[in-house]
């Protein structure tokens, strides 16, 4: 599995697109794909977790849903978590993921899926 935040949930998408081999891919806030031409092997790794801020102004939740609609127009398997009234980063802090909220939420979401695919 690959997991990244923001610069690094761009990177662990785009090393889904080379790379075989992955059972999960997990970006948090990390970045979109336009062209189903790039997908790659995307189409034979793993299902991908995306976890977004709804409030998010570097990586607007339109480009976000558009994303979305593409990989599930080409089939691929996928679950995006939209939080409302947080922005990009959101969970970057750990004293964040410690504390009730979307960020203690996302790490959840993130654990139980990895549980789910590495199982």
């Amino acid at each position: 599995a690959a997991i990244g935040f923001c610069f690094g949930g761009r990177q662990v998408m785009w090393l889904g697109t080379a790379v075989t081999g992955l059972d999960a891919i997990v970006q948090f806030y990390g970045g979109t794909i336009d062209d189903p031409a790039q997908f790659g092997n995307l189409r034979t790794n793993g299902p991908m977790l995306g976890i977004f801020g709804e409030d998010d102004t570097i990586l607007p939740t339109t480009d976000v849903r558009a994303f979305e609609a593409l990989l599930q127009s080409e089939g691929l398997s996928h679950t995006f978590y939209y939080y409302p009234g947080v922005g990009h980063g959101f969970a970057n802090e750990m004293d964040a993921i410690a504390q009730p909220g979307p960020a203690q939420d996302a790490w959840q979401v993130t654990l139980d899926f990895l549980a789910e695919q590495l199982n």
